[in-house]
């Protein structure tokens, strides 16, 4: 079986947001002659778990100004009408987890847009995905300022492989789902129902809430997620297994599917899925399934975020 992991990414990426402590609105002090921006994390992905601590350093200013921002007073006073101050952000802890930037993957620019890879500064190989969403003004205004400085994360978690084998497909066939526990959604059942001209295999998918669905129609919701804004696809794999974000986005990036109001599975109205989620439209493999077994099943939400399994057709070999 193969190792699979969810990711969520920038496309990862924003279901709701986080915010380290309570935020304040920007402001402007005639007097001193700065102004102040507010800083805002968010998090990315399905379940939203907010940074408990972050450091940030506030370089290159043209006055010479720096400074060192942290949770505890989240923000940035700067000079009015300085210039090329940029906010940097250096580490955050998750959920105990300490996470600085990695050498193999930094921010370029730290203009908005930009991205970089975090990692456990313990060595576990746990990783987050960090972009800059608003960076402080390139010139700074004599008013207050129109937005704060926001960094966003996502995560990618490992998890459990799913074994669906013997006659959940077809008699000749055995099928394994390596998923992956992470929040919202799992595949609670899934079937091979046809073959096209092309022997491209059929599939069906029933996608099962991790807690119970609230609502009956496209609009429910599933940990607050509403079903309306998730979309799918199944592809040949051709990722030896495992998605990078990157890889996610572009998958959805066209020819995806959403879900309408009669596929919907209200709670405990399947003895199958009793917390309800919804089933697939039929999806199609890739041709010549015996040649080409191996697919990938993404479930994508609100553009940003992204869980994947492994769906994979052990091929007929006559004995």
């Amino acid at each position: 079986m193969r190792n699979t992991i969810a990711s969520l990414s920038f496309a990862t990426l924003i279901l709701g947001s986080a915010s380290c402590s309570k935020k304040s609105s920007p402001v402007s002090d005639p007097q001193s002659g700065t102004v102040s921006y507010n800083v805002n994390m968010s998090q990315i992905k399905f379940g939203l778990l907010g940074a408990s601590a972050f450091t940030m350093t506030v370089e290159g200013c043209a006055s010479g100004y720096s400074s060192q921002v942290t949770e505890t007073s989240p923000s940035i006073v700067v000079y009015k009408f300085d210039e090329n101050c940029l906010a940097k952000l250096t580490g955050l802890t998750i959920d105990t987890v300490s996470y600085v930037p990695s050498a193999n993957d930094p921010f370029d620019t730290y203009i908005a847009g930009d991205k970089a890879t975090f990692e456990d500064a313990n060595g576990s190989g746990s990783k987050i995905y960090v972009q800059v969403l608003n960076q402080l003004d390139s010139k700074i205004p004599s008013t207050t300022p129109s937005h704060g400085v926001d960094y966003a994360f996502s995560t990618i978690e490992a998890g459990p492989d799913q074994d669906c084998t013997g006659d959940c497909i077809q008699n000749d066939y055995s099928v394994s789902v390596n998923g992956v526990e992470a929040p919202a959604f799992d595949i609670s059942k899934f079937a091979y129902v046809d073959m096209t001209a092309n022997g491209a295999g059929v599939f069906s998918f029933k996608f099962q809430c991790s807690e119970a669905l609230v609502g009956t129609d496209s609009s429910a919701t599933c940990k607050g997620v509403p079903l309306s804004a998730l979309k799918y696809k199944l592809v040949a794999d051709t990722f030896n297994g495992t998605l990078a974000i990157q890889d996610a986005a572009e998958i959805m990036s066209s020819s995806t599917q959403s879900i309408d109001i009669g596929e919907v599975i209200a709670a405990g109205s399947d003895a199958e899925m009793p917390f309800g989620g919804f089933e697939s439209k039929l999806m199609f493999g890739p041709d010549k399934l015996h040649e080409n077994p191996n697919m990938i099943m993404v479930l994508e939400t609100q553009g940003t975020s992204y869980k994947y399994w492994n769906v994979d057709v052990t091929p007929i070999f006559q004995q």
